[in-house]
């Protein structure tokens, strides 16, 4: 069977390479053993990434990024372990019946991505995903998209200073976070830890020649 070393280098799309390494932070100290021992059940309830994005900067990309996330779990791990996974890759566009259930998937996922779009920050509903993942635990992969027209700006002190303020989520996103027993202070916290990590990039829309 073809190690996810012989993987990436077989690999003819850049995107695709993107998502071997992606996948391969994902895996990194991970003790997976450690599932085995749960029941089918138990197993089936949980994922090993859930997918974090704004759905009108990243929509595409976070399809696209599914998968050919998939592609590369189903080379890397046991088909017959895999299949006991509802969804290995959960992108909640597709796999959530309600927004209820949303801070429960995020407790059952071994890792989330987050995709970095311009506005990403300013969706409450990502904000709560991130504060959940935080305080669960489970581990946060930030992933910069990189297209024309869309630069996401790194969070500064004058960001985290606004935010508390709030200028940055709108009163709605604030009674939203306040229902999820969130503070502000609880989201600058969460995003602080977030980004002492050094993103990775997903470049899917470069041709080939440049990426």
């Amino acid at each position: 069977e073809m190690n996810i070393e012989e993987l990436e280098h077989q690999m003819i799309s850049q995107s695709m390479r993107d998502q071997v390494r992606i996948l391969r932070s994902t895996l990194e100290d991970r003790k997976y053993d450690e599932m085995f021992l749960r029941s089918e059940g138990e197993i089936q309830a949980q994922h090993l990434i859930f997918l974090s994005h704004f759905k009108m900067e990243a929509g595409t990309e976070a399809t696209l990024m599914r998968g050919e996330l998939d592609q590369a779990v189903r080379a890397t791990i046991d088909d017959e372990f895999l299949a006991m996974f509802d969804a290995p890759i959960f992108l909640d566009s597709e796999d959530l019946y309600s927004l209820g259930d949303l801070t429960t998937k995020v407790k059952n996922s071994h890792n989330m991505i987050l995709l970095l779009t311009p506005h990403v920050l300013e969706r409450p509903w990502v904000l709560v995903e991130i504060v959940t993942a935080i305080q669960a635990n489970v581990r946060v992969i930030p992933v910069k998209v990189m297209k024309p027209g869309h630069t996401f700006e790194y969070p500064d002190e004058r960001f985290y200073k606004r935010f508390m303020h709030g200028k940055v989520v709108d009163t709605q996103g604030q009674k939203l976070l306040e229902e999820c027993d969130m503070s502000m202070a609880d989201v600058v916290l969460a995003l602080r830890k977030v980004f002492t990590t050094l993103a990775e990039e997903y470049s899917p829309h470069r041709t080939e020649g440049i990426r």
